[in-house]
């Protein structure tokens, strides 16, 4: 009866020669190139990184991009900066645009010089009302006055900024009692830029009262059509709130 034996690895080949009384066989070394082979696609692929930082600013977007926008920033979930500035934004799919804000982990959205308008806010507070990661929010040198401003400051209360840049938005005195309202519920605010508005007028006192009632550092309002005693007040209230810096 013949005799058998088994060769589990190339490494027992002079055994198994021995075993079955052969000659030694020399065999191409396959088995150490197998093993570098299967070591390689055993070991764990490294996903690539997200980014958490984008920056798309001037790059003449539209509205059109907003969904491709949107489906971009579902699908990343490390995105904490957002700078969209210096494009042109507005119209019907920046609503789209704002959906995807609610269940990100944005904490930086900039969107400065979109030439968003009033019609823009009622999205505007749809995704900023359901986000709570957002801390920093940059409207500036957008025109937002009107009547649907007061759905965007009314959302706010429920989010968690801590910096909103409101300048060179062509809000006047109209806007201050909802501003008053907005800043007066925001617990976590503490800077407010409102620079470049036309602020002036019989509802700037709202905007006055809110602004005794917040605990900000830092308010800048640099506006050359403010009166005389609305100056004086502003002096008034920094001097009431040593910590606050105030910027006219």
């Amino acid at each position: 009866m013949g005799r058998t034996a088994l060769l589990k690895v190339p490494e027992d080949l002079p055994q198994f020669c021995g075993a079955l009384g052969i000659p030694l066989i020399e065999v191409p070394n396959w088995y150490a190139a197998f093993r570098r082979t299967v070591a390689r696609k055993a070991a764990p692929v490294e996903e690539p990184m997200e980014a958490q930082e984008t920056s798309l600013m001037s790059n003449h977007l539209t509205d059109s991009s907003c969904t491709h926008l949107a489906s971009g920033i579902r699908n990343n979930r490390t995105l904490r900066t957002l700078d969209l500035s210096r494009n042109n934004l507005e119209g019907p799919h920046f609503r789209d645009l704002m959906d995807a804000l609610t269940t990100s982990r944005i904490d930086h959205l900039l969107l400065m010089s979109n030439h968003l308008t009033d019609n823009s806010c009622h999205h505007l507070a749809s995704g900023i009302g359901n986000n709570k990661t957002l801390r920093t929010l940059n409207l500036s040198g957008n025109n937002l006055e009107g009547p649907h401003f007061r759905d965007l400051m009314e959302a706010m209360t429920t989010s968690r900024i801590e910096e909103l840049l409101l300048s060179h938005n062509h809000l006047t005195d109209s806007s201050c009692p909802h501003l008053a309202s907005g800043i007066r519920n925001i617990q976590t605010l503490r800077t407010l830029i409102l620079s470049g508005n036309n602020l002036e007028g019989p509802h700037f006192k709202d905007l006055m009262e809110a602004l005794t009632t917040i605990q900000i550092e830092e308010l800048q309002i640099v506006n050359k059509n403010l009166s005389r005693e609305e100056k004086r007040e502003l002096k008034k209230l920094g001097k009431l709130r040593p910590g606050l810096k105030i910027s006219l």
